[in-house]
């Protein structure tokens, strides 16, 4: 369930909590209130199932091996 939260002490940075649609939970800061909706909508855009995410990662690990392999790198 996608939720989210700003919140700011006085004069401390603004505190931006975002869940994804995953449970995956994300705590960061920022100097205004912009960048923590910008981060928010930044993270939804960009979430990725667990499983798509290992997907995701296997490719890219094997395009690394394959140019590898082509460079004489790996035997």
């Amino acid at each position: 369930m996608r939720k989210y939260s700003i919140n700011r002490q006085l004069s401390q940075l603004w505190e931006c909590k975002v869940t994804d649609s995953y449970g995956k939970e994300y705590i960061d800061w920022f100097e205004t209130e912009e960048e923590c909706h910008n981060h928010v909508l930044r993270i939804w855009d960009n979430e990725m199932s667990p499983e798509d995410k290992k997907k995701s990662q296997n490719k890219a690990i094997r395009k690394m091996v394959d140019r590898d392999e082509r460079n004489g790198k790996i035997y």
